[in-house]
């Protein structure tokens, strides 16, 4: 049976097993899915191989940009985007390849897309980690400008929100 998961270094906050175990369930999908908590990206290596069944994994926080490093390749959307958030194992004898992978950006672009309009030129971005990448690029690619925020004071920080600045930005994110 195929085993996928979800690598991160806490995984309290994630619903992915439950989700995913239902989801095999009710497809007859004849596989599994574990939450795989790492105290460091570089267990990902150990973790492969002690796990002869695992086919891929989700990449949550702090570790989507950690892992590029880790890998054997990246999809171009992952490398233009500079965060993975899915990783494919590929096994050919005693050897394994983890390609990465963003579908961060579908999913937001997707979900976007019914709601925008040609006032929407300009986006502030709550955040700047490895999620924010893949809304940025999708952003982009719609053609609208991100403002990203941030806690760190080289960009646009919290504290220097202002009323002006949220109003001429009509999609928070």
């Amino acid at each position: 049976m195929k085993l996928y998961g979800i690598i991160g270094k806490t995984l309290r906050h994630s619903f992915s097993q439950k989700y995913f175990t239902k989801k095999f369930e009710n497809e007859s999908i004849p596989a599994a899915f574990n939450v795989f908590p790492l105290k460091e990206i570089a267990h990902v290596a150990v973790l492969c191989r002690i796990l002869p069944d695992l086919a891929g994994f989700s990449v949550t926080i702090p570790y989507k940009t950690e892992i590029i490093p880790y890998l054997t390749g990246l999809y171009p959307t992952a490398r233009a985007i500079g965060a993975v958030n899915c990783v494919k194992v590929v096994r050919t004898g005693n050897e394994i390849e983890l390609w990465g992978y963003n579908t961060d950006y579908v999913g937001f672009s997707e979900s976007l897309k019914p709601y925008l309009n040609p006032k929407i030129t300009s986006a502030l971005v709550l955040g700047t980690g490895g999620a924010s990448k893949a809304i940025v690029f999708a952003l982009e690619q719609l053609n609208i400008r991100a403002v990203l925020v941030s806690r760190n004071a080289e960009r646009l920080t919290y504290d220097q929100l202002t009323p002006e600045i949220i109003a001429d930005n009509l999609l928070i994110v």
